[in-house]
């Protein structure tokens, strides 16, 4: 037995190869569909779904993926703009202790969910939260969720996500305002 050769691995790797599988599926469909923004948003929430929004004409669209691990397959919502249900919560923990300075006290952190609530009852939420979330700015050539090239070793698509940091908050809020209000 090796090192990395226990069960807990095994179900790792079973996990991130069912996450690909999922992300196939619907990165096919989406390919068959046509759709391709021309700039797809993705946050990665902290319990590590996946979310995203983009626009496609008169529409706001919203991706929801599962949990890692987790059931359910990677959804698209088309909503008309009129139809549009959405607020925003601000985010705001303050830091305690020393910061997270050398492993004492807890980081602060700071941002936004934007929560949708869709005609069915269900709930999405974008979560951009400084030391919390990552994110993904996606266009035509770089689109880790809508390439349909699987991904070598089975990766989770989040791999390829930024850390939500406190330069690139202002502009992942403007990124969201622009969709919502184009």
């Amino acid at each position: 037995m090796g090192l990395f050769n226990d069960s807990v691995e095994q179900a790792r790797k079973n996990n991130l190869k069912d996450m690909e599988d999922k992300r196939m599926r619907f990165a096919e469909q989406a390919a068959k569909e046509g759709f391709m923004p021309k700039e797809l948003l993705l946050f990665s929430g902290d319990k590590g779904g996946l979310s995203g929004i983009c626009r496609e004409g008169d529409n706001l669209i919203l991706i929801a993926g599962p949990d890692f691990g987790g059931e359910g397959e990677f959804r698209k919502y088309v909503i008309p703009s009129d139809a549009v249900v959405t607020h925003r919560e601000e985010i705001d923990v303050a830091a305690e202790g020393l910061g997270g300075i050398m492993g004492f006290g807890k980081k602060g952190e700071f941002g936004f969910e934007q929560v949708f609530e869709l005609p069915d009852g269900e709930v999405i939420k974008l979560q951009a939260i400084v030391n919390r979330t990552s994110y993904a700015v996606c266009d035509p050539k770089h689109n880790a969720l809508l390439s349909t090239k699987r991904r070598r070793g089975d990766a989770n698509v989040v791999w390829d996500f930024k850390w939500m940091d406190k330069h690139s908050m202002p502009t992942m809020r403007k990124k969201v305002d622009a969709i919502l209000e184009a």
